[in-house]
């Protein structure tokens, strides 16, 4: 069986067991194992003409992605932004545990307006949200970037 990886302007851009006859796409061929790699992470590689100093190609110019861990705390970030929960539930599980009542939370959102702006004008919180979820730490002392972020997997919801 022959093995190709599609290299289209310089970018490694996909694999597969047939040469790519699209104009402008090179088909570099290479082994089962280099195959499996790239198709299980295609990020985690890169291309190169020129050797990499210090960095052993896998196979035909190509080369771990010394970005590649950034890129993934990247997107985790992102995606740990993008969870959410309704207000009653960031109430629920953040604000009353820590023996805020909910007249101590209408006073907190009322004493800014981006945070009541923020409560207001939202229907869910967002872990990403700045405003709700960095100045509540403010109020919560024990309220930690890690702590925050564990209730919000444990309880919230992904969003797109």
């Amino acid at each position: 069986m022959t093995y190709y990886i599609f290299l289209e302007n310089g970018k490694l851009n996909g694999a597969g067991q047939c040469q790519q006859l699209t104009e402008g796409v090179e088909n570099i061929e290479v082994s089962e194992k280099v195959y499996n790699l790239y198709n299980a992470e295609p990020e985690k590689y890169i291309y190169s003409a020129e050797p990499i100093e210090g960095v052993e190609a896998v196979g035909n110019n190509i080369y771990p992605n010394s970005e590649y861990e950034s890129l993934l705390k990247e997107r985790e970030q992102k995606r740990i932004g993008k969870l959410y929960m309704t207000k009653y539930d960031f109430y629920k599980y953040i604000v009353a545990p820590n023996s805020i009542t909910y007249d101590q939370l209408e006073e907190i959102i009322n004493s800014n307006s981006d945070i009541k702006a923020a409560w207001n004008l939202c229907g869910n919180v967002y872990r990403g949200d700045k405003t709700l979820c960095e100045n509540i730490k403010n109020f919560i002392p024990t309220m930690s970037d890690e702590l925050l972020t564990a209730i919000f997997k444990e309880f919230g919801t992904q969003g797109e």
